[in-house]
Parts: C-alpha cells; structure tokens; sequence
C-alpha cells in the first residue's frame, strides 16, 4: 500500500515540473491562463511562460525529522514513556501531598482541641505542653495545612 502512494505521488509531482503555462486572449478580449496552448482559431496573442518552480526548502521539523520508520517509531515510544513517567511522578507527588494534608490537619485539630496535651521534650521524654507550646504546634500545622492542602 505505502509503495502504491509513493508511486502516485511521484507521478502527480513529475506532471508538476514538467508543466508549461500559457497565457492568450480570446476572441472576446479575455485573458486566458492554461496549461493547454490555445485552440487555433482562438488566440490574438500567445506567449508561453516559462515558470520555474522553486527547490522546496525544507521547514525546521524537516531537517531534524527522524529518517526512517524505525527512528520515528522509537522516538514516538520514547515520548510516550517520559509522559507516562511525568504522569506517574505527578500522582505520587499528589498522592504523598494528601497523605501530608491528612496529618497536618490532625495535628492542627490535636492542639486545638486536646485540653491536656503531653508533647514530646525532644530528648525522650514527654511533657506537658503550655499555651506557648501549643500555639507553636497550632502556627507549625497551620503552615503545613496551607503548604500540602491545595
């Protein structure tokens, strides 16, 4: 199938170059452009153009274009995997923030809420936390609230 395309494609682009144009004026004064001479009687003038189709330039996307099938299919795959891995990385990084969002707001909720809250003292032990205490924690989750909970 592919080799019947290329076929008719190189045949309609041969016509292409090896056309001639004519111009003419007819019988009524009309100016004719054709690419057939004018008919015999027809014509008070005629002059054949010679047109010079320009070398097609090649766009950017050409000339960095894969050569074969074998290369722009591997480029396709390639592509393909770095969106599936971006979309992947995205999920996961959605998914942690949620996981985040989740266990900021419980620990926001514990300082409010919790009347005698017990912290940890950083060196192993606990204590009981006062109004300072607790309004560090309260400012610290409403930061990671605000930073995971989009």
């Amino acid at each position: 199938m592919p080799r019947i395309v290329f076929a008719v494609l190189l045949l309609a682009f041969s016509i292409v170059v090896h056309g001639e144009m004519y111009k003419w004026v007819d019988n009524n004064g009309n100016t004719q452009y054709t690419d057939q001479p004018p008919p015999p009687g027809a014509a008070k003038t005629e002059k054949r153009l010679k047109i010079k189709l320009a070398p097609a330039q090649p766009t950017s996307d050409e000339i960095n274009a894969p050569e074969s099938l074998a290369e722009k299919e591997y480029d396709f795959k390639k592509r393909l995997n770095a969106k599936e891995q971006e979309e992947a990385k995205q999920q996961a990084e959605t998914k942690e923030n949620k996981e985040k969002c989740i266990q900021a707001k419980s620990k926001l909720k514990v300082y409010q809420e919790v009347p005698k809250l017990i912290v940890s003292d950083g060196a192993g032990g606990v204590i009981r936390a006062d109004d300072a205490a607790r309004q560090k924690g309260i400012d610290e989750a409403q930061k990671e609230v605000k930073s995971y909970c989009k």
